[in-house]
This record gives C-alpha cells, structure tokens and sequence, in this order.
C-alpha cells in the first residue's frame, strides 16, 4: 500500500512542478511543502510556490534545517527577510536572509548584535550608507571606530565590538589606566565570548578554546601593553578566569622583583608561576618561592636559577617541602657543601631519592667510603658504594665483613676493583654465590683461578670457576689434589692433553675409566 502511495505522490509531483502553476497547484504544493515525509520531495515543493507568507512559515517552522535553508533562499519580500534575519534560531538561515536583506538600518543592527561572526561579517559588507555607518560604524569598522573619541564608549566597543579589529582599534585609542585595566581582567572577555560561544559550537560542531583564545584575549592582550603600573599587571597576573596568554602577557611586562615572587607564591597556574619564576634574580627570593610556593611550576624554575650553593643548602637542610629539598640538591656543584648536605642524619635517614640526588653527585672517596661503612638504617651505603673507584679504597672494603657478608655492597666493589689477588681472595671469601662468582668473571690469571678452585667451599663456585681454567696441568692439579668429587670431574672434563691424561693414569689408576 505505503508503494502505492509513493507511486501516486511521484505522478502527482511531476504533474504539478510540470504545471501552469495554477492556484489549486499551489494549494497541493502548499501542503506537500508542508507534510511530504521526504525532505528532498518538500525542498522541491518549496522552491516552487509563490506564496511568500508560506515560504516564510516554512523558513521558520519546517524541523528540517535543509528545508529552512531552501525557503529562505526562496524567500524575497524584504520584510520577511528582515525578520528571518534578526529573529531565526538557525545562524545559516540568518546568513541566507542577510545575503538578501537590504534595509541598512537592519543590516547595521545585524552586524551588531548577532551572535554568529560569519552573519556580522556579511551584514558589515553590505553596509554602505554614510548616515548608517557614522552612526553603527564603530562597533565593526575600524574607519568609524578610530574617529570615536570618547574613552569610555571606546572601552564599551573594546568589549563589546563586533570583530577583532574594530576592538583593537578601539583599545589603541584608551589611555585611560583605569579602562584599560577593565578591558585586560574583562574574564574570558565574556562579553564577547558569551555571545559567540553557543554560536561556535553551532556552526564549527566545537568549541575550541584555542580558538577562542587566539581570537579574543588578542584585545585583553593589546590593553595590557599599554598598562604601565606595576601593580595593577600584577592583580592582572593573579586574575584566575582572565585568558591565560593575558596573564603571562601582564607578567612579562613587570619588573618589579617582588611583584614578580607574589605571583610566584600565589600563582594558580604552573605556567603563570614558571613565567614569573623565571624573571626572579634575587637569590633569597628564589629561595623563598623554592620553600614556600606551592606552585611546583614556580619551585621548580626558581630552583633551577638558584647558584648560590649556601642557599640550596639550607633549602635542602632546612625546609620540610620534599620537592623543593629535592631541587636544591640537584643544583648543588661545591663538593664541600655537598659533602655536608650528603653526610647529615636528615638526608641519610630520609627518603631515598634525597639521599641518591646527593650521593650521586658526590665525588669525595673518603667521604663515600664512611657513608658505606658507618651509616645504619639507610640505604645510602648501596647508593655511595657505586661511586667509589679508588683502588686502595676498594681492596680496604675486601677485608670488610660488612662488605663480603653482604652482596648487595660487595658486588660493587667487585665491579671497580682491578686487582686480580684481591678479587681472588672476594671469590673465596665473600658470603653469597652472586658476589663469588661475579669476582670469577672478571679474573683472568689461570694460577688465581686455580686456587680459587680448590679453596672455596662452595663446589658451585668451584665448578664455575674450572670452567674458566685451559691451563691442562693447573687442571690435572685439581683432579689430583681436590677433595670434591664434583669438582674433580669439572677438570677431567676440561684435560685433553693426551700426555696429561696418560700420567693421570699413571699416578692413578682409577682415573683411567675417564680417559
């Protein structure tokens, strides 16, 4: 049936869009512009009436926004067309009646008031008359708002003009401090952004504060340029809702060395905080941010321009603020004072990465040294101890039980250390496979080799270490001498010299079932 139906409705179309347009075609026409549930079947229908009342019904009512968009383009009688154009929800419809509208008094207030920049934008082009233009001009083109002279209208259109350039033009005009203070700390420039901001949405699908920033914050921007009191570019600095590039603007141009740490200490934002961190020199005013703000964009530029090595001590010995004791170390560079920073109970006994940040940049092998055998409770010690390089140092650790009882440390020092006696003598006496073997691994002279061997008690060890032994009779010695069974096979497997294996044979006899 519903075919049918479709059917029918295809014969009736041609048969009326094909007509004479008599008046009975216009009042079928009028009701399938009206109810037809094709949309593209209603677009048609529309383009062909006369009725410009209905035209405009439909331009107004139709829930389909293509079919308000073609009866609008139908549309001509102008004061239907001054209505769609200042009254309809949808901006495109307005854009379609302004491109047609030509009452200038309309087209002035359009380009006004609407809230969509492509409608303004088309109402000021087709503003041409001198009368309309002297007296709307201003509030869209720059020609009109540069003769205005009068400090708070231009403040007003500043705010509230209708693009960016009339605004501009407007804020290059003010010299009054108070106004344009005003017009820098106008939040989000709402007077604008409020009226725009549904209708980006609407025709972008987004609102893209980037957008919106670089669009508008540009007039909060050019009013803060021609601000010179200290003071008020701070309060500008700290506005919270302002733009954030108007904020960053206002701290660029203060100088004031005190300003600049209350903005420091008190900035929300970690950007707004780094920027003014950044423009700081005084030493105990960085100090004082590093210490107090909580602003970690502020502490941590303000710790990165801190030299003086006093200072970052004290912040590192004194303050309780972790990320800031934290920062202070990373800058410290004087050995001496590092050496104190590093060595106090507060540090060894704190959170790891204190004392890591100190010991990691501390040279003195001395000092490592005691840090590894004299502090308790720490990790400290594991951290010195990869530090230290010098050789006497090392072989004094060899002899250490806190050393070879613990392979945590011992294995460190094996890594450093380069004599070959002393990583022999950590092979047999170090308690912990790890640490034995790892001393193995880096022992070439096939005698030590050997004598670790034979001495260790660990058959493991033993093992591992015949493994690195080619020196036949340093091995037929193991076989002969050794008192573990495992290790001697370890070395038979390792003899290939005929002649060793035969006097093997020789001395004893049992041994021949392996050669």
């Amino acid at each position: 049936m519903r075919i049918l139906c479709y059917f029918l409705l295809s014969i009736t179309l041609c048969t009326i869009f094909n007509g004479c347009g008599s008046g009975e075609d216009q009042t079928v026409l009028g009701v399938i512009a009206q109810e037809a549930d094709e949309i593209g079947v209603r677009i048609e229908a529309v383009k062909k009436l006369k009725s410009q009342a209905l035209v405009f019904q439909i331009a107004t009512e139709d829930h389909a926004w293509e079919v308000r968009e073609a009866a609008a383009e139908k549309l001509e009688d102008q004061s239907m067309l001054a209505k769609l154009a200042v009254n309809s929800e949808d901006w495109n419809v307005r854009l379609i009646a302004t491109n047609k509208l030509k009452d200038q008094s309309i087209l002035a207030q359009i380009a006004i008031e609407d809230k969509s920049q492509n409608v303004r934008e088309a109402a000021v082009k087709k503003v041409k008359k001198g009368k309309i233009l002297k007296e709307y001009g201003m509030w869209f083109n720059t020609k009109y708002t540069k003769k205005v002279k009068d400090q708070a209208l231009l403040a007003k259109i500043a705010t509230e003009g209708r693009n960016k350039d009339a605004r501009l033009a407007a804020v290059k005009k003010i010299k009054d401090q108070a106004l344009l203070t005003e017009i820098a700390m106008t939040a989000n420039n709402r007077d604008v952004s409020r009226i725009v901001s549904v209708e980006h949405i609407t025709e972008h699908r987004t609102l893209d504060e980037d957008v919106l920033d670089t669009e508008y914050s540009i007039v909060n921007i050019a009013a803060v340029e021609k601000i010179t009191d200290q003071a008020v570019l701070a309060k500008i600095a700290l506005g919270g809702k302002i733009w954030l590039t108007v904020c960053l603007a206002a701290v660029e141009k203060i100088a004031d060395q005190a300003l600049l740490t209350e903005i420091a200490m008190k900035a929300g934002d970690t950007r707004i905080g780094s920027a003014a961190a950044k423009k700081i020199t005084d030493q105990t005013l960085l100090a004082k941010i590093v210490i107090e703000t909580e602003c970690r964009g502020a502490r941590s530029t303000a710790a990165e321009k801190i030299t003086d090595q006093a200072v970052l001590a004290k912040i590192a010995l004194e303050t309780e603020n972790y990320s800031a004791r934290i920062a202070a170390i990373k800058n410290i560079t004087d050995q001496a004072i590092l050496t104190k920073v590093a060595t106090n109970k507060k540090i060894l006994e704190g959170h790891r990465t204190l004392y890591e940040a100190a010991l990691e940049k501390l040279t003195d092998q001395a000092v490592l040294a005691k840090i590894v055998l004299e502090t308790e409770n720490s990790g400290a010690p594991y951290v010195a101890i990869k530090n230290i390089t010098d050789q006497a140092i090392l072989k004094e650790f060899a002899i250490k039980t806190k050393i070879l009882h613990n392979s945590d440390l011992c294995i460190p020092v094996v890594k450093n250390l380069t004599d070959q006696a002393v990583l022999a003598k950590i092979a047999i006496e170090a308690k912990g496979y790890s640490a034995s073997i790892a001393a193995v691994e880096k022992i070439t002279d096939q005698a030590l080799l050997t004598e670790i061997a034979m001495r260790t008690g660990d058959t493991r060890i033993g093992s591992d270490t015949v493994r690195k032994i080619t020196n036949q009779n340093l091995l037929a010695k193991i076989v002969l001498e050794t008192e573990y069974e495992a290790l001697r096979q370890s070395a038979i497997q390792k003899i290939t010299d005929p002649k060793i294996q035969k006097k093997l044979k020789q001395l004893k006899p049992e041994l021949g079932r392996y050669f």
